[in-house]
């Protein structure tokens, strides 16, 4: 009998990629409005590989999207006036 071998990536690796995956999405917020397309380029690029293929899934990509928006926000006091300005 074969052992299981674990799908779970290695945990430092993992949290160098999503350190990777927000500073890019935060980069990408910070210049224009942030696309899907943009976001799975990201995660793709990050991640080695594709939604479909497990790398990574759109729940996360969703999540590193709102916590690059929150760290864009709490960076500068220009977002403050856009947003009141919206």
């Amino acid at each position: 009998m074969s052992k299981h071998r674990s799908t779970l990536p290695n945990p430092v690796e993992s949290d160098a990629n999503l350190v990777s995956a927000l500073e890019q999405i935060g980069t990408e917020v910070d210049y224009q409005p942030l696309r899907s397309s943009a976001l799975a380029r990201i995660m793709r690029e990050t991640f080695h590989g594709s939604d479909a293929g497990d790398a990574w899934d759109w729940r996360m990509a969703y999540d590193m999207m709102q916590a690059a928006a929150i760290q864009v926000f709490l960076r500068g006091a220009g977002a403050t006036a856009d947003i009141a300005n919206a």
